[in-house]
């Protein structure tokens, strides 16, 4: 979990940031496995994976489901205006 000062419009979210704070990190802590899987060479040909921090991972079994796939996607496209 990253801080991003969220919880800063809510009371309750407030109390309970204060309580988990000191077991997550930094924006900068949980940017960075992101900037260095983007900037990265080694990483030039690779798409498509899911990465847990550094380490690549299989991905939850939903997002096998082709069905689901393309219904994110057309969802996606209608909240982003791309489709009416």
């Amino acid at each position: 979990m990253t801080n991003t000062n969220l919880p800063r419009h809510s009371f309750g979210a407030k109390i309970m940031w204060k309580i988990i704070s000191p077991f997550i990190k930094s924006a900068r802590e949980g940017a960075e496995p992101l900037i260095y899987l983007a900037s990265n060479p080694k990483f030039d040909e690779i798409s498509g994976k899911y990465y847990d921090q550094y380490n690549q991972k299989k991905s939850s079994t939903k997002t096998y489901d082709t069905n689901l796939q393309k219904a994110v996607w057309k969802e996606s496209m209608v909240v982003t205006g791309l489709l009416k």
